[in-house]
């Protein structure tokens, strides 16, 4: 997948801290979540962004079998939002 550098950078810059929505489907294809706070860039070049999912929970080897998911970054209004998307989605 490519992705614009420019666009990347921009759209981390965006985000300074708080909470994300990480989203993933297992082998089945059903969708997995959780709400994380701990997420951050970690490179420009290549493209890299740091999500840490805890061992212990049950996303944790879809995540890892996957090698694909999705970033939704939630404004700090928006918290309740994130947390009910987190407590919708098995984890």
């Amino acid at each position: 997948m490519t992705v614009d550098a420019r666009a990347f950078r921009h759209a981390l810059g965006q985000f300074a801290s708080g909470i994300t929505v990480v989203t993933t489907r297992d082998h089945g294809g059903q969708l997995l979540g959780l709400t994380v706070s701990a997420f951050c860039s970690v490179s420009l070049h290549p493209p890299l962004v740091l999500v840490c999912v805890d061992a212990r929970s049950e996303t944790h080897a879809a995540f890892v079998e996957s090698k694909v998911f999705g970033v939704s970054p939630r404004e700090f209004r928006r918290r309740r939002a994130a947390q009910r998307a987190d407590e919708a989605v098995p984890s």
